[in-house]
């Protein structure tokens, strides 16, 4: 069978909804249609295909390992094509182009926002579109075509043999209080002073997290350590920090910086050593061309990291 000239647009969205919702009555209420309308439509092209994508029965829907990788193209499809559109609209609003990036939430303001004004003076005529998430969002994002490139940390490119990195600066853990929290003012502190205080910090399975059960304090088993809190997005850490004067917020080291130097929202603790670095990466489908924006943009970070890394070993 000819897919290019059997298979429609119409046929790929089904095979993706019904993949996703797994029920013939929520994929015909996501499609607009009716549930006997879907299911014909699906007899229709497995009928055309020669194979059988799902198995039905009355209780559930479950795919084929035919269908299931069937309905991954077909993401891929649609993903290509919603880019399509979003480029399009852009080209015909006089834009030079869209960009969309996918930014992990630890990522450097100060490199992101340095790089976009440079962007800005490269190709003025550009639309940058950023989308927050976690690694697994960004690697699904990539995969399906919904980002063209995705700002993230050191396991990103374990996750996929098809993703190419480029890496564009290191990072640690950064230990942000309140200027009123009794070390917020000490020249050096050693790792062994915080492990009584309360802590606010990503996650489970971040690459913060991952760091500090690392620490020789192992913070995360101590029987007698002080309760956790848990956030994902770092200005609710700050708040927090802001109002228990004797909390610590752990996050990636450029962001507490940022919010210490730039935003003097917290003090930055001056810790005796860092134990463990990550590289963060620009990262890109391999079997997906790279946009004449998408390089350019990649240029402007490594310019902008290499440039503030250089600047802080001046001043250390």
């Amino acid at each position: 069978m000819d897919f290019q000239t059997h298979l429609t647009i119409r046929q790929l969205r089904l095979l993706k909804v019904l993949g996703k919702e797994l029920n013939l009555r929520r994929a015909a209420e996501v499609l607009n249609s009716s549930q006997p309308a879907v299911s014909r439509s699906l007899m229709e092209i497995e009928a055309a295909l020669g194979a059988r994508l799902f198995e039905r029965s009355t209780r559930k829907v479950t795919v084929t390992p035919v269908g299931r990788n069937l309905i991954w193209h077909a993401e891929r499809i649609l993903g290509d094509l919603e880019q399509a559109q979003s480029d399009f609209q852009a080209l015909s609003r006089g834009a030079a182009g869209g960009l969309d990036v996918g930014v992990l939430r630890g990522f450097s303001p100060a490199v992101l926002a340095d790089a976009v004004t440079l962007m800005n003076t490269r190709m003025p005529r550009i639309d940058i579109r950023f989308r927050e998430g976690f690694v697994e969002d960004h690697v699904d994002n990539l995969e399906h075509g919904r980002v063209d490139l995705v700002l993230s940390h050191l396991e990103l490119p374990s996750l996929s043999k098809q993703i190419v990195v480029d890496p564009l600066y290191e990072d640690s853990i950064g230990l942000l209080t309140s200027r009123k929290h009794p070390l917020a003012r000490r020249k050096r502190v050693e790792w062994r002073e915080i492990a009584d205080y309360p802590w606010v910090a990503p996650p489970v399975g971040t690459t913060v997290r991952l760091a500090l059960e690392r620490m020789p304090l192992n913070l995360s088993l101590k029987k007698e350590r002080r309760p956790m809190i848990e956030v994902t997005a770092p200005h609710f850490a700050v708040a927090v920090i802001r109002r228990n004067h004797d909390a610590i917020a752990a996050m990636p080291m450029q962001l507490a910086r940022w919010f210490d130097a730039e935003l003097g929202a917290a003090q930055c603790l001056r810790m005796e050593s860092s134990l463990l670095t990550w590289p963060l990466y620009s990262a890109r489908l391999r079997t997906r061309q790279i946009s004449d924006a998408a390089r350019l943009f990649v240029d402007c970070l490594k310019t902008v990291a290499g440039a503030q890394a250089a600047a802080r070993s001046a001043t250390a």
